[in-house]
């Protein structure tokens, strides 16, 4: 727990002092001196599960502040069918083969480091709770579900996005997945590194094209 400490205040620290220690000039920074303003993402990272790739879907929802600090809630899921073996309890008997199911809700926050009108980079920090269990079959052929384990994690990243389009880009973003509990073996398999790539829509800048092009009124 200590190491887990440790390690998110060193990464958060050198995010800070690499801010701090670059003076971006106003074009590599604009801030917009706005209220508060809703965000939404649909949010699909890909990760490793021990040796295995997987996607965790995902979607969340929040608030963004003068372009440079966003928070709010996620709902997160494992869309992969993702294959494990029951631990045995005596040397006869042959493992069952499972399916895990792992999902977490997170509150997140995200600070912008870099803006301007085609590029962003941004640290985000998300704290999830959630829980983890198998599925399998019996010898009946019934499907059983183990005791779900309780989660805790943390996931800080370091992301960025190209606006190609004024309303679309190309982003990507990567860092790590770090369970706060170690209930079990399959909770210790869950800890690993997050990376995406991804097009995304600025819903704000598409409105404003459509509306200019296509409700502007002609004066009679």
């Amino acid at each position: 727990m200590k190491r887990i400490f440790v390690v998110c205040c060193l990464f958060w620290l050198g995010i800070q002092a690499a801010s701090a220690a670059v003076a971006f000039p106003d074009s590599l920074f604009t801030e917009h001196k706005t209220g508060p303003h809703f965000v939404f993402n649909f949010d699909t990272r890909y990760t490793l599960f021990g040796n295995d790739p997987a996607r965790i879907s995902g979607l969340k929802a929040g608030l963004e502040w003068r372009s440079r600090f966003r928070t709010g809630l996620g709902f997160y899921t494992l869309s992969t069918p993702l294959k494990t073996k029951l631990p045995v309890t005596s040397p006869d008997q042959t493992a069952i083969e499972a399916l895990v199911k792992f999902r977490y809700a997170a509150v997140y926050g995200e600070y912008v480091l870099l803006k301007n009108k085609r590029w962003e980079t941004s640290v985000p920090m998300q704290l999830g709770f959630g829980s983890t269990l198998n599925v399998y079959k019996d010898a009946a052929g019934n499907v059983q579900r183990t005791t779900k384990v309780p989660l805790w994690l943390i996931e800080p990243s370091i992301s960025g996005h190209y606006k190609v389009f004024p309303w679309a880009g190309i982003g990507a973003g990567a860092g790590y997945r770090q369970m706060l509990t170690h209930a079990n073996r399959e909770s210790g398999r869950l800890n690993g590194p997050i990376y995406y790539l991804k097009v995304k829509l600025f819903t704000g800048e598409l409105y404003r094209l459509v509306k200019s092009k296509y409700c502007h009124t002609t004066a009679e």
